[in-house]
Order: C-alpha cells, then structure tokens, then sequence
C-alpha cells in the first residue's frame, strides 16, 4: 500500500532543550541523589529531613537560578554548541555537576561564567580537561581571588616575618590566612616550588595551569 508511512515514536519526541542537549537531565535532586550515594547508610535517614530544611530550599532557588542563566547563555549560542569539542563537553557536564553541589553563591557565579567561557574557548586538550575539572569543583573562592590578585608576581616566598621580596616577588608569612591559601594551592597544582638553588627554598610560582583556570573563572574571557 502507496502512501505517507505513519511518523515513528521517535520522530514525536519532544525536542530536548539547548541545555538537556548539552550537559543531559540535570534536575536539581540529582544533589540530592549524589549526596546520599557518598554517605551510603549512615545519612540516608537524614536526607528526608535535610531535603525540606529551608536551607535545602534557598538551595535550590540559588541552583535554579544559575540553571536558569545557563540555559539562557547556551540558547544564544546554538551554532557554538554544534561545534564544540568532546573535551569542552565534559568541562560544560563537569562544572553543572559541581554547581548542583555548591552553596556558596560566588562560587556559583563563577562556575556559571566557567561555563560560559568554556563554549567561547578553543578547544583544551584532554589532560588540561581533567586538571581543570577538578580544579573548578575543588578551589575555594578565597583560593581563585588570590589568583586574580597575585597572578602578575613572578614569585611567591613564603617567610616567617614580614620582609620585602624584591622586584616581583610576594612575600608572604607562613602562618597568614594568604599562607594557608598558597598552601592549598599549592596541593591543586596551581603553586609549585620554584627549585634550582638554596635560595629558592620556599619559593613558588604559579603553573601553567593557573592561567588556564584564571581565564576560564574570568568574566569577559569569551566571546560574549
């Protein structure tokens, strides 16, 4: 029999949104879910009470927000989105995954311009992927305002009194909340000792990586 064959089920599918497409369902439960995973028995009896706590409430209004804006951000951008790499995709899946688990609302800014500046930039390759993947769901925002602030300094030495490092050298107490920060840094990898002489010892600079992670948490990075 001739004739216009009936439509399959799956050409009635609702379309998937520009953000479903990108990153898949991403409800905010899925938090939720998460959480209970990692603290196996132990909390699961909590989880119906801390679910309906007004802090998980302003929890998801925050999360809500920022799915919201990233929804608008990537709408805008749909010919990028059609471009981007599978090492740019997991960055965008990588860093909603982390803001559905963040509470700190600066945090949550810059993971929403992470995502942004990740669709605007070029492709990075599959290590820098991992390295800032975990990076964007580890640094503190304390950690990445002292990026942005002593990023130009060639050096950091970190000294047991207050002293003057020189011409391109942040000079900076152990004990201060600073050296507690250039501290944590230094186990992300975003600080390292610099080495060669004696004089170095307890000298760092920053890697590689830490300009990567600054453009990438930076607003105006991409092309928007």
């Amino acid at each position: 029999m001739h004739g216009v064959s009936p439509k399959s089920s799956v050409d009635t599918l609702p379309q998937k949104s520009t953000l479903e497409s990108l990153a898949g369902s991403l409800p905010t439960a899925l938090a939720v879910a998460y959480a209970g995973a990692l603290a196996g028995g132990l909390l699961m009896p909590l989880l119906p009470v801390l679910t309906n706590a007004l802090a998980a409430e302003r929890q998801r209004q925050r999360v809500e927000k920022a799915l919201q804006q990233i929804t608008d951000i990537l709408a805008n951008q749909a010919s990028r989105l059609n471009d981007i790499s599978d090492n740019q995709y997991k960055l965008v899946n990588e860093t909603i995954l982390t803001l559905l688990q963040t509470i700190d609302q600066e945090k949550i800014e810059l993971l929403r311009t992470a995502v942004e500046n990740t669709v605007f930039s070029p492709d990075i390759s599959s290590q820098d992927t991992y390295f800032l993947s975990r990076l964007v769901r580890d640094i503190s925002v304390q950690e990445v305002r002292f990026i942005q602030r002593n990023f130009q300094n060639e050096k950091i030495s970190l000294v047991v009194k207050p002293m003057n490092g020189g011409e391109g050298v942040l000079s900076i107490q152990i004990q201060s909340e600073d050296g507690r920060i250039a501290a944590g840094l230094v186990s992300l990898g975003v600080l390292a000792a610099v080495g060669g002489t004696i004089d170095d010892l307890g000298t760092l600079r920053f890697t590689p990586i830490a300009a990567q992670l600054l453009a990438l948490l930076s607003q105006n990075s991409g092309g928007s």
